[in-house]
């Protein structure tokens, strides 16, 4: 599932990655998605509209959220609650029911201007500022804890394998989160001129 900016009214989908369908969504947004593989919800940035589906193909209305989403930060979805980032910093929206409901959690940081909420290992993740970053089974007010990581990042990204890696600006190292709590750096990597980066 893919969000299409140019046409704010439809998602698109596609099985393999290279022919794609637009699917209608209930309201003209800039969407963000998250997912577990069957069931999704999408959520617009700078605004409440959440938007959920069963199938990825079908899209109804969901309950709003009760204050805007980020415009940075993705939602992410674990063991069946979805979490929302809100554009109030450390605020965040749950849900255990597919957006029935919404519960406003408070975060124990903002979440970093480079990164988002992603999943690792079991867990919602995200990096706050400097080396901190923390961690949660449910993403509930209360439920988080810290860690450190061993640079402060300033690009963080999650690749196709569903890891999630992170480096500096300019000359590397990249690492990688083995766990929640745990990094190691990537090994063999070119060393590029500085300001450049791979994905």
């Amino acid at each position: 599932i893919a969000s299409v900016i140019t046409s704010s009214s439809n998602v698109s989908t596609s099985p393999d990655g290279q022919t794609w369908t637009l699917r209608a969504m209930p309201s003209s947004q800039t969407w963000d998605i998250a997912t577990n593989g069957t069931n999704s919800i999408a959520t617009a940035r700078s605004a409440t509209a959440v938007s959920k589906s069963t199938n990825g193909t079908t899209w109804s209305a969901a309950t709003a959220l009760a204050g805007t989403a980020s415009s940075t930060a993705l939602p992410a979805e674990n063991g069946g609650v979805f979490i929302i980032p809100a554009s109030a910093a450390s605020t965040a929206y749950t849900s255990n029911n597919h957006g029935t409901s919404w519960v406003t959690a408070t975060l124990p940081a903002a979440i970093g201007t480079y990164g988002g909420i992603f999943k690792v290992n079991g867990r919602f993740w995200y990096w706050a500022s400097g080396t901190t970053a923390y961690h949660s089974v449910t993403g509930a007010t209360g439920t988080w804890t810290s860690t450190t990581l061993p640079i402060t990042p300033t690009t963080i990204w999650q690749d196709t394998d569903g890891v999630v890696y992170f480096c500096a600006s300019g000359i590397g190292p990249v690492y990688k989160c083995d766990s929640f709590n745990s990094f190691s750096a990537v090994t063999n990597l070119k060393t590029f001129a500085a300001n450049q980066r791979t994905v």
